[in-house]
């Protein structure tokens, strides 16, 4: 989702499912230092929480984090999901509201609906509506961004192009996203390696050959993280 541009320099703020996301936007966070809210601790199915590692990444970019950071465990989410806890939801919609209005922001960068997961599409419709309700008490407009959580950071839908911030890193600045990124979860960036070598396997592996397929993007390797 993209509202009327706006300059990057504005108060702003990202708001993600798990702890990780964020480092898509390393290039972003370094200029910006946006308040950074994560909705869970990224413990998925292992229970193993990687809240750590998010905060000891956004500390070495200088980064505090927001209220919610990592409040919630993926099963908590999973299961207010289907128990169709609506409270669950509203009172988070109702918290980053409060949030919004409060700093004030003026723009918000928040995780797409992909399809691939679903408590990153659960986060985008949160945010969603906690910006709505922040633009209806406020007086301004805040923006309000998504960005490719999974599929190819370099892939945005033709209409939106025009209206999208684009950021191209130089080469100090990609050397240090991706060297963070190996620091922070070393697992995953192996597999989106294997991945895009065409050695890997399950689910991220089949996501991204889907839209290499469809002819999104354009870079290949992981220079499509620049």
């Amino acid at each position: 989702m993209v509202n009327t541009l706006i300059s990057m320099d504005a108060a702003s703020a990202l708001i993600v499912a798990h702890p990780g996301h964020e480092i898509r936007l390393h290039g972003w966070l370094e200029s910006t230092s946006p308040r950074v809210f994560i909705l869970t601790d990224g413990s998925g199915r292992s229970g193993k929480s990687r809240i750590n590692a998010a905060t000891k990444y956004l500390g070495m970019v200088g980064i505090k984090p927001g209220s919610i950071f990592g409040r919630f465990t993926d099963r908590a989410v999973y299961q207010a999901i289907l128990d169709r806890n609506f409270d669950f939801f509203i009172r988070l919609v109702d918290e980053l509201s409060d949030a919004m209005v409060r700093f004030p922001l003026r723009y918000v960068v928040g995780d797409a609906i992909e399809g691939y997961n679903s408590t990153h599409d659960v986060c985008r419709l949160i945010i969603n509506c906690a910006v709505e309700a922040a633009n209806r008490s406020n007086g301004h407009q805040i923006a309000n961004y998504d960005y490719p959580v999974v599929s190819r950071p370099d892939c945005c839908p033709g209409d939106l192009q025009d209206r999208a911030i684009w950021l191209n890193l130089d080469e100090p600045t990609f050397k240090r996203k991706i060297a963070a990124a190996q620091a922070y979860y070393p697992e995953l960036f192996a597999e989106v390696e294997e991945s895009l070598k065409d050695q890997g396997k399950g689910p991220l592996k089949t996501y991204l050959d889907h839209y290499s397929e469809a002819g999104h993007g354009r870079a290949t390797g992981l220079d499509m993280f620049r």
